[in-house]
């Protein structure tokens, strides 16, 4: 347990950007968040890779890369070749919350379902998700909550999006009373967002103010649940939206972010000051100029051009120095510099580090043990296993009902790929390299086993093994600028800044928009002492 006055609560805002806060926070509309800034700490937030949603918030919580905690994809393939959905019974590491002794409330977290045993309650994710049923409230899987008695009681703090008046939805949206003729492809989406995001702040609103605690943990996944889609509408909305669209949620996102900081507002006032409050975003949605132009990559999945690799961080409590900048901070940082602030020390497997340099004064901690695995938790019904594919499939992270499920070698070889990827993104080069060798070798067609390996191979010293890699991989008639960049620094590394600028103007012709790319033709400019060029 954590010591008597220290608590602390943890609010995550999926997908939050400084870009798309800041011109709000300046202009009076967030209050509560400049509030909690003018007497805390702020700065970015380094994502981790891959960027899967499950698997970066599982880092947060457990302090652990994902190839230690066990949450790496959405499926998972049994050696007798049958195929599960991803569930809490796949992490390996403890949480945050299963820390012995400590009194916690979990709220909305991904992959929590079916809900585990803690001292405190976890109303996992799935609880919320099935409230956005247009059809009206659904019950809830009795293992959605933990103790298992408040999936019941509960349940009267759900919102669905028959609860949501047009008065309120106006807020939101122009024109609501025209978007019900089901023409509108997104409105649906904005009135689920809207009842999830309700139901996450009723119930810790209620769990907080009725239980003793010490850990508080919620995520709201507004943002993200929107996501590009309502990003590309937003004034000015991108050359491909359509014009009705556009002028009917030109101000979405502005105001859910408003509706995001009336939350906090609430929530801070229930749990007082004296509670040290972390805000953060596992990473960010851009917006602005630097939205992509492109409607391809509009509802691609995962690590797209849509996403930042900076997510916020915001934190403030008696032990935080008013208006400190938080400097190089990661994801994997959030869970010891918790440990930290609830009076706990971590054990030395935590591979992330106390942001200590943001602490006015340091609490009293004792050592606490954090980097055991896990014991097996049971197995999942029939009945859950049906919900979680439902649910992945609405999140469109698993294919839809009408597309093929992939294999069960598809599934492993991409379980093995996302461990590589994991390695690279931790500087384990050695590790990552055998793992991408395995699968290039079983499927050379692949063009991200090729170029990720390619990466190892110029990193390990073999430049012609990735040079004719890179080459086989930019020879296709898709535009590729992010592979004609690694062919470029390729070229570099040989002292060849010819082939380094063809390869960089292909990519500027692909895509012209990234400022990466022009910079990184500067450099090369400026190695040739081509300055007037460097200098346009």
């Amino acid at each position: 347990m954590a010591p008597p006055g220290q608590r602390l609560l943890l609010l995550g805002w999926s997908g939050a950007d400084w870009r798309l806060l800041d011109p709000l926070l300046s202009s009076g509309r967030m209050p509560h968040l400049a509030k909690l800034l003018s007497r805390g700490a702020r700065g970015s937030l380094r994502t981790l890779q891959p960027q899967s949603t499950p698997l970066l918030w599982t880092s947060v919580a457990t302090g652990q890369r994902a190839d230690r905690h066990g949450v790496l994809q959405q499926l998972f393939a049994h050696e007798q070749g049958e195929i599960r959905p991803l569930s809490s019974l796949n992490r390996k590491s403890p949480a945050l919350w299963e820390i012995p002794g400590l009194r916690s409330l979990v709220v909305n977290w991904p992959a929590t379902f079916p809900a585990r045993s803690l001292k405190g309650i976890c109303v996992s994710d799935m609880f919320f998700r099935l409230a956005g049923s247009a059809r009206g409230l659904e019950p809830p899987d009795p293992a959605s909550c933990f103790p298992r008695e408040y999936t019941e009681s509960l349940s009267s703090s759900r919102f669905c999006p028959g609860d949501f008046h047009e008065e309120d939805v106006s807020f939101f949206m122009e024109e609501p009373q025209t978007a019900r003729d089901g023409q509108d492809p997104l409105q649906a989406r904005l009135l689920v967002g809207l009842g999830e995001t309700a139901s996450a702040q009723g119930v810790m609103t209620r769990l907080i103010g009725e239980h003793e605690w010490e850990l508080a943990m919620v995520r709201f996944d507004l943002l993200e649940t929107l996501g590009p889609l309502f990003m590309a509408c937003q004034s000015p909305a991108l050359p491909f939206v359509n014009q009705s669209l556009a002028r009917r949620y030109s101000k979405t996102m502005n105001a859910a972010c408003q509706y995001l900081d009336l939350m906090l507002g609430i929530l801070i006032e229930k749990v007082g000051d004296d509670c040290h409050v972390i805000l953060f975003s596992e990473r960010g949605l851009h917006s602005g100029i630097h939205r992509p132009p492109e409607q391809a990559v509009l509802t691609q999945k995962g690590d797209t051009p849509w996403y930042r690799e900076q997510g916020v961080l915001a934190m403030a409590g008696p032990n935080i120095r008013a208006q400190a900048s938080i400097q190089g901070a990661g994801l994997l940082d959030i869970a010891p510099t918790a440990l930290q602030l609830l009076g706990l020390e971590p054990s030395p497997g935590i591979p992330g580090r106390n942001l200590s340099e943001v602490f006015d004064t340091f609490p009293t901690t004792r050592p606490v043990i954090f980097t055991d695995s896990l014991t097996p938790a049971g197995q999942l019904t029939d009945e859950q296993t049906s919900l979680l594919f439902k649910r992945w499939r609405e999140l469109e992270l698993v294919p839809g009902e009408t597309n093929p499920v992939p294999t069960a070698e598809t599934i492993r070889q991409q379980h093995t790929f996302n461990r590589a990827i994991v390695a690279l993104d931790a500087r384990r080069i050695r590790e990552a390299a055998p793992l991408l060798e395995t699968l290039h070798s079983q499927a050379p067609e692949n063009a991200r086993f090729a170029i990720h390996l390619a990466r190892c191979r110029r990193k390990l010293g073999d430049l012609d093994g990735a040079r004719e890699l890179l080459e086989s991989v930019v020879d296709h008639h898709d535009p590729r600028p992010l592979e004609q960049m690694q062919l470029a620094s390729l070229h570099l590394a040989c002292g060849d800044h010819d082939k380094a600028l063809a390869c960089l103007f292909r990519a500027e012709q692909s895509e012209g928009r990234r400022p990466s790319i022009h910079a990184r033709i500067g450099e090369v400019y400026l190695g040739m002492s081509h300055w007037e060029e460097a200098s346009a």
